[in-house]
């Protein structure tokens, strides 16, 4: 996952966009991630986010081999 695409579940999707859907997106659906804003476990959604404003910095444990 590249720095500027966060993991984001759909309580925080909610939280932040309660007047759009959220959408998840196929591909990641079997992958199980981190939200990027609360740490919890979840499947399919991203957002483009700056690093900088985003809890995680852009760093994301698939993108390190050695894990957390």
């Amino acid at each position: 996952m590249s720095r500027w695409l966060h993991a984001m579940c759909v309580a925080c999707w909610n939280e932040r966009h309660p007047s759009q859907p959220a959408v998840v997106i196929s591909d990641l659906a079997e992958r199980s991630v981190r939200c990027c804003w609360c740490d919890e476990a979840t499947v399919g959604l991203v957002r483009r986010a700056d690093p900088a404003d985003v809890p995680c910095a852009g760093i994301h444990f698939d993108d390190d081999p050695e894990g957390p």
